[in-house]
Formats: C-alpha cells, structure tokens, sequence
C-alpha cells in the first residue's frame, strides 16, 4: 500500500504542475487515512455545479438533483443562447488507477471563483493495474462486479457517459412539460456513437449512415511480432468489448488508448542527404493487455482490435498533459455562458410569483396538485407588474428581465393556472378519447366504442328526464315546482383593477342560485364567507328560505336537479333537511335528482354566466362591500330580473344537531348495501317521514327504501325550530385582515372602511383558501 500511495502522489504532483486550474489543491496526504474512501471539498460557491465522480472501474453513477427538471438533461435554452444559473455545466474529472486497487479522481474544473477542486481517492476491489518502468499509470477497465450503489441514470449525462434506462423518477412541479433532448435524434445520434452502433450522421446533409462499430481482422502473418500468433480473437474480443461497452466516456477511452502506448525516441533515425530530415522524433509501441500483461503488438492489430483510426489515436496522444501520461478532459460546452441569467434575476422573478395569493380546488385535490392564482390575472399583466416593481427599484430599462424568462420560470419552476377548474370534468369522456386514441385491436376499439356510447346515452337520457320534469311541471298548475341548483363560483371582494390589490387576499362572496324553470323565476342566495361556508348547511338553509319565502301555496311537490358534489349537494346532512321541510311545511314529496358527472350543464349556469359577463363591465369601485354584489345582481339582467335572498347568521342554520333524530345505516330493507354516492334519484314523502326513497339508476322501475328513524316503528318527530350555525360571525384569518385593510385605502367612499375593521379575525383561521 505504502508503493501505491507514493505512484499516487508523485502522479499527483506532476499533474499539479502541468495543469494551472490544479495548483491551489490541497496536498494529498491529507486524503489519506486507513478508510477505502475519503473525499475533501473546498466550499462551493455554486451549489448544483459539483458533478457526480466517475470512474472507469465502476458503473456507479449519481444523477445531477434538479429540483426544477424531469429528467437531468431536459432544461431548455430560451432563444439568445442565454442560461440561467441552474444550468450550469458539470465539471470534468480525471480519473487515474494505481496499484494495489487505489484509484484517484480529481476534479479538473474550478468554479467561478477557482477553488472548488475535488478529490476522491477510492480503493477498487475488481481492478488489475500495473505501473510500467517509467513510472507511468496503466489503466486496465473492468467493470465493477460488486453490484452495490448501482444508479442508472437517462443518457446521456452531461461529461458523456451513457447508461440504458432511467430508474429513478421525479415528481413533476412544472406547469408544462419540459421537452426531453434524449428524444432528439441530433443526441440519439450521438448516444449511439458512443455506444458503436450504428448511427445516422447529424453532420452530413446527405444522412450518411455510419456502420456499427466490429473489430477488425488481425495483422497478416507476414508481422514482424507474430501478434495473430501470441493473442487469440476471443482475447482481442474481450478487450474489444471492454473498450466499447464498459468504458462509457470519450476521455476514459482515450486514457485507455493512451496507457497501452508507449512514445520512445527514434533508435535509428535515417541520415538524409538530399532533402530535410525526417519530422518524426519519436516511436510508437503499442501494447494489449494479456492477463493482466502488456503485449507489444504492431499498429494494425492495436487499431483493428479496437477498432479505431490511427486519427483517433494521435488526438489522444496529442491530449497528454506534461509527463504524467494523463489524458486532459474535453472541456467542449463545459465553460459557463458569459451572458448567462444571474441567479438573484431568478429569485427575484420567483418572489414575484409567489407574492401572489394562492388557491386550492377541493373537487381536483387528490387528482392534481397544481394550485391557482386568481381569474383576474394573466401571465401577461403579471409581468407588467412585475416591470413596475422594477421601475420602482430604480433598476434599468435594459436590465429588467424580458418577458420570455418571466415566462420560463412560470412555466417551468411552478404549477399554477388562471381558471379554476369546472366542479364537474367528464373523466369518463377523456379516458374513452385517451383509450381509443391508443387502442390498436379492434375487438377492444368496438367495446370501448359500445361503453362511450352507454355513457353519452346516459348524460342525454337524464337530459331528456330533466326537460321532461320542467314540461309536466308547467301543466301542473303550480302543484309541482321543478328546480335547477347550483353554487356560482366566489366573487372578490372589493372588486379593485390597480396593480396592488393583486397581492392581497380579498374577502368571497356566495351565490347559490335555484332556477324555478316552472315558473320562470331565478333565484339567487347570497351570503359572504363571515356569514358562512359553502357546505350542506348552507346549501340545505338556502333551500329552507326558498321554500318558505318563495315557494307558491299551491305548490305541494318540488323536484331539484344538481350536480353530484358530495359537500354540498349529495350527502346526509340535506336528506336531515328534506325530513324536516315535509314535516314542517305542506309539501308532500321533495326529489332530488343528480345529472351525470360531467354532464352537468343547467339553467343555473345559464344565470351565472349573465352574472359573468355584466361583471366585465364594473369599473374600479362598484364594488366595495358583499352587499354591493347583492345590488349588482339584482340589475344584471333587466327583463325578468334575479331576485335576490340575503342569507345572514339568522337563517344560516346547524342542519347537523338533526342527525340526533336519525340512525345513518348501511342497509336498506332489502339488506342490499346502501350508499348515498350512488343514489341518482331521491325521494322523500310526507307519509313516510324518515325512509328515504332512492334509486341507483333511472332505469329503475321501484325506489328502494332505506328506515333512516332512529326509533324505527314510531312517527318521526323533529323541533320545529332550527338552531343557527353561528350565533356571531364566522373569523377569517389573520393575514387575509391584514390584506382587507390594506385594500381598504383604494375605496372610493372611506366610511366603508369600518365594515372591514370591525371583521372578526384569528391566526387559526390562516391556511391557503380552497377555491
């Protein structure tokens, strides 16, 4: 060990001398200590630039961590040829083996400041190299059998090494996809160079094919060294594949190259009389490795063996670096950009981004975990105020970013979109479409054809029923009332334009609207997020006040149609409800019908869309207090106008203390297993208070029953007076007060702003508000 540690250090020396970007390393003893391996890092002034050490021994390999990327060789180059920091190149290593299974791995890159060299003295366990008479390094590649820490990683990685397949995948965090340059066929081409197959040239333009690497036949037997005779195929194929298979980098096959020649002086240079001497000074001696000897062997079996160009071997010899026989790494693409992005431009376009209020969809949570900025804003006015916020730091016109990286970043570095997502998307639909857009055998095209056409049936067949209700309604004189519910998406408040109040949280706005396609009248329930949620309470109080303020004497029967969103629509707590509408009211029967998922359109939306559009056309302050949206909606429409309900803490009631009357069992009295996910149809009946009537399918002849009493034999008894949710407003979060003050200075009538300061707030209420 002590003759190995001392080839290492005089190799190590002599490289210092010969390369300047190595002379300010450390000295070696202090790598060595009686571990198998010890690496010693200068600090880094560039967290990501520190490459993975690679050794031509071993096939262990760390992939780069790039917490913004799929893959580690898909970052984008904008146009301009500009880089951001995170791009930065990887550096190269040197990798020298000594005796005794010592290897040395040195960084040969600095950093931007010049001292981030690295180290790494590894002992090999599966390596034969041997140190000739002068004392030069003879790397003899074999791969690694111990099998430990094996990482493949996507080829290829950015010093040109490959590997087959990619076993370790990132979770994405983009917005886009990032485009993979593995799929490229510029760098499929250069992949499989590297490998010695067969290739299409990227650099001819008439797309010369280049064969697959073999070795070549042997030297005649007319060779002065006898070399078909002292080496045999199978050892020249051996050597062969180690040379293309196992050593997986340019600048280890060229140390390799290297090692297994020896430049001597001409012994017997010729005298010339006639004309100038010969150029050539010095000799070739080539050599294979033979069980672990170098065999002397002439040029055309060392080249035919390796199949490779006497060109090929000068570049390499050519590449030497002083007398240490150590091949210098190609730093072709490895030096950082000059105009490369400087990494605060980055951070402070990321700060931007994020200084923007964030929020969540309840609906798509487990399916996505993309988050979403508010409809107001677009990429394009985001960067607009990023630009102001510039001007306003003094910073330079010809120094703020282009809008091209604040697009990058916002693509790249974050998942986040403008619109919220619609309550109900047909994921049904989209599989289908995803399905037989892939499917190849015809037999499953034509089920999947047969199921789609199911489906669609379906979504038209509750249509057709839905059209039928609002027709049998209108000849009924009013004894039956066919109703369209559904909840408007949450309206800001205030409604401000100026650039500031992007940052700040506002405070939301409830519609529940119930369309009367009976008579023809809309409905809208209004409330704002102190008052209330948007859960079955509010959704099931909202029903109550239209039923008792709106509902016609004559009307003994009500139908509704929904959606199938189980926190406010399809759930347990607004069955309680309909209990105690018939039990408390003179209607007879409530229905309660669920159109398919997907398929969801109603009147109701027809509402919220006139609601939509008139809000376009507010300015700067129409909008100030939740009660200003009230007076809004009342004028959005002028021939048969919205009529709008106040909802408040009064009439918002706790429909959950009714579970007390109830027993929430699984079976119905059929003991078939019931489930309120699956009921598209549900009945209560004055006469049967308490057993809830549904049906799974429309298709259905009968209603199963489900006994929902607690006391199953007696009457059905509930108080005839609700409790309230909240006897005080509902407190909203402690930042989002703050925010509401802030915006409270843009008002245009300051005595609103007392509305604002007497709202109850805590720091628990804080959490990233759901859409």
């Amino acid at each position: 060990m002590n003759e190995s540690n001392e080839v290492i250090k005089s190799v190590y020396e002599d490289l210092c001398q010969s390369t300047p970007d190595l002379t300010d390393l450390e000295p070696l003893e202090k790598h060595f200590d009686s571990n198998k391996t010890k690496t010693c890092d200068q600090p880094s002034t560039i967290s990501n630039s520190e490459s993975p050490t690679q050794n031509i021994n071993s096939t262990d390999f760390t992939p780069l961590n790039d917490p913004y990327s799929t893959d580690s060789d898909s970052d984008w180059t904008p146009p301009k040829k500009r880089l951001l920091a995170s791009d930065s190149p990887t550096s190269p290593v040197i990798t020298l083996n000594c005796i005794d299974g010592i290897a040395v791995t040195i960084d040969a890159q600095p950093n931007i400041s010049g001292n981030n060299q690295r180290i790494q003295v590894t002992q090999l366990t599966d390596t034969n190299p041997s140190v000739d008479n002068n004392g030069t390094v003879i790397i003899n590649p074999q791969p690694s059998t111990s099998g430990t820490n094996q990482t493949q990683i996507s080829n290829p990685s950015s010093d040109g090494t490959f590997c087959e397949e990619a076993e370790i995948t990132k979770k994405k965090v983009s917005r886009k996809r990032l485009r993979n340059t593995n799929k490229w066929k510029r760098v499929e081409a250069k992949n499989k160079r590297l490998k010695g197959e067969q290739y299409v040239s990227s650099v001819s333009k008439t797309k010369k094919v280049i064969s697959q690497k073999v070795m070549k036949e042997p030297c005649s037997n007319s060779c002065k060294f006898k070399c078909s005779n002292n080496i045999s195929n199978e050892n020249r194929q051996s050597l062969f594949d180690t040379f293309w298979f196992t050593i997986n980098n340019w600048d280890q096959r060229r140390q390799y190259i290297v090692s297994s020649i020896d430049i001597i002086p001409v012994m017997r240079p010729r005298n010339r009389t006639n004309s100038e001497s010969s150029r050539r000074k010095n000799t070739r001696m080539y050599h294979l490795m033979l069980s672990g000897t170098r065999l002397r062997v002439c040029q055309k079996m060392f080249l035919n063996t390796f199949c490779v160009t006497e060109q090929f071997v000068s570049t390499s010899l050519s590449k030497i670096s002083g007398v240490t026989n150590v091949v210098c790494p190609d730093l072709r693409g490895k030096h950082p950009p000059a105009n490369k992005t400087p990494e605060y431009v980055i951070d402070g376009i990321k700060e931007h981004i994020s200084s923007f209020p964030l929020y969540t969809c309840h609906y798509a949570r487990e399916q996505t975990t993309r988050q979403f900025l508010g409809p107001e804003l677009n990429i394009t006015k985001m960067y607009k105020l990023y630009v102001n916020k510039c001007k306003d730091n003094n910073m330079p016109d010809d120094k703020i970013p282009k809008k091209w990286l604040y697009d990058k970043i916002f693509n790249e570095h974050f998942n986040l979109s403008f619109y919220l997502p619609s309550v109900d998307t047909c994921d049904t639909c989209d599989k289908f479409a995803a399905m037989l857009k892939c499917e190849q055998n015809p037999e499953e095209i034509e089920k999947l054809k047969k199921l789609n056409t199911e489906h669609l049936d379906d979504a038209t067949n509750r249509y057709r029923l839905k059209k039928q209700d609002k027709e049998t309604s209108k000849g009924s004189e009013r004894k039956s009332i066919t109703l369209m519910m559904d909840m408007q998406k949450c309206l800001a408040t205030p409604l401000l334009t100026n650039s500031q109040s992007f940052y700040l949280r506002k405070l939301w706005t409830f519609n529940e609207t119930l369309q009367n396609d009976t008579e023809n009248k809309s409905f809208c329930m209004m409330w704002d997020e102190t008052q209330g949620g948007r859960g079955a309470n509010e959704v099931g109080s909202c029903i109550i006040q239209w039923v008792l303020h709106h509902k016609s004497n004559e009307t003994k029967e009500i139908t509704i149609w929904s959606d199938n969103c189980a926190g406010q629509n399809r759930n347990i707590v607004l069955i309680y409800c309909y209990f105690w509408l018939v039990q408390n009211t003179d209607l007879m029967t409530i229905n309660h019908k669920f159109l398919l998922r997907g398929h969801t359109h109603s009147e109701a939306d027809t509402v919220h869309s006139i609601i939509e559009r008139k809000k376009k056309e507010l300015t700067n302050y129409d909008i100030a207090v939740p009660r200003d949206w009230q007076q809004f909606v009342k004028v959005c429409r002028s021939q048969n106008p919205l009529i709008v309900h106040n909802m408040n803490i009064n009439n918002i009631y706790d429909l959950k203390k009714l579970r007390n009357n109830f027993n929430q069992r699984r079976k119905n009295t059929d003991n078939e297993m019931f489930l309120i996910s699956q009921c598209v149809w549900m009945q209560i009946r004055k006469d049967d208070n308490g057993i809830l009537f549904y049906k799974t399918s429309f298709e259905n002849e009968n209603f199963s029953q489900v006994n929902l009493k607690k006391q199953m034999r007696q009457p059905l008894t509930l108080p005839t007076t609700l409790p309230v949710a909240s006897q005080i407003n509902r407190p909203i979060g402690t930042k989002k007060y703050k925010d509401l003050i802030t915006l409270t200075q843009w008002l245009a009538d300051p005595a609103l702003k007392h509305f604002y300061v007497d709202l109850i707030h805590t720091d628990q209420a804080d959490q990233i508000e759901e859409d």
